[in-house]
């Protein structure tokens, strides 16, 4: 068992990566595959709590969204974005053979913008080069989870987001920060100074300026997961880190990382990490 191992499926029809990696403010990745569809496949009508973009290798389907239907075809590809129900299936005839990536953070909807693809936009064409493939197969092969792959795979979504952003033929856009982001981006770094204290979500709203139930569902739209959920995982992987240094015992760890009673801390780690700080130090030494 690796320090924070990825999920990772491989059989001859689906490749599958799942990272649990979720504290990234800007952009991070969720999940990422390919998939060689059987004639009629659909998946939906379903909603997701994130992005993700399917980009089509070979073969045909459609992709239905907002009471829109798009027949698509190789080198084409399209959006799925939180919140909407979306519906798509291979052609009975010539199923569709298609990679997909899937992520979160704040930058997501400024980088989306920048490609052109939003809401009204959700589809696109790249017949360029394989770039788009290759960035995939690439983040697919990192499934073991150390430093060094977690940031090539960061990498890897940054340099694909960056190929369809360059292929966009529209470059009138801006770089501003939307007020809501500027709010995000304070909480965040409020967040990353103070997660070894006793704070609570209300301490982080008031330090915004805002209202607590605005404050937690602007957060949670706006990345993909609650404040709640951002500073829990943010301890834990601090944790992690630190229980890579023998010389600091369990309970020092545990106050260091904002919890005064390390039962409780064990619980919750367990319950994050499948096993018990304890274990998954001997694990790091195997």
């Amino acid at each position: 068992m690796g320090y924070n191992q990825h999920k990772f499926i491989e059989t001859d029809a689906v490749t599958y990566l799942e990272t649990n990696k979720t504290q990234s403010l800007d952009l991070f990745l969720c999940h990422s595959g390919i998939e060689n569809c059987n004639p009629s496949y659909s998946y939906g009508p379903t909603s997701r709590n994130h992005y993700i973009i399917h980009y089509i290798l070979d073969g045909k389907g459609e992709f239905t969204v907002n009471n829109k239907t798009y027949k698509l075809g190789k080198k084409e590809g399209f959006l799925i974005r939180p919140g909407e129900t979306t519906y798509y299936k291979a052609d009975d005839k010539d199923p569709w053979i298609y990679m997909w990536i899937g992520f979160k953070g704040l930058k997501c909807e400024t980088y989306l913008k920048y490609a052109n693809l939003t809401a009204n936009n959700p589809i696109f064409k790249y017949d360029k080069d394989n770039l788009l493939k290759k960035y995939i197969l690439d983040i697919l092969s990192l499934n073991i989870m150390t430093h060094s792959n977690e940031l090539k795979i960061e990498g890897l979504l940054h340099l694909f987001l960056g190929t369809l952003i360059e292929n966009n033929k529209y470059k009138n856009y801006s770089n501003n920060y939307s007020v809501k982001e500027t709010y995000i981006n304070k909480s965040v770094e409020y967040i990353n100074n103070n997660y070894s204290s006793n704070i609570k979500i209300s301490d982080i709203a008031k330090y915004v300026g805002l209202n607590r139930s605005y404050f937690s569902n602007l957060f949670t739209k706006t990345l993909g997961i609650s404040p709640q959920e951002y500073l829990l995982s943010l301890r834990i992987e601090k944790a992690c880190t630190l229980l890579e240094d023998l010389q600091l015992t369990i309970g020092e760890i545990s106050i260091k990382v904002g919890y005064t009673d390390q039962l409780t801390f064990s619980k919750i780690f367990k319950k994050t990490k499948g096993v018990s700080p304890k274990l998954y130090r001997q694990l790091l030494l195997d």
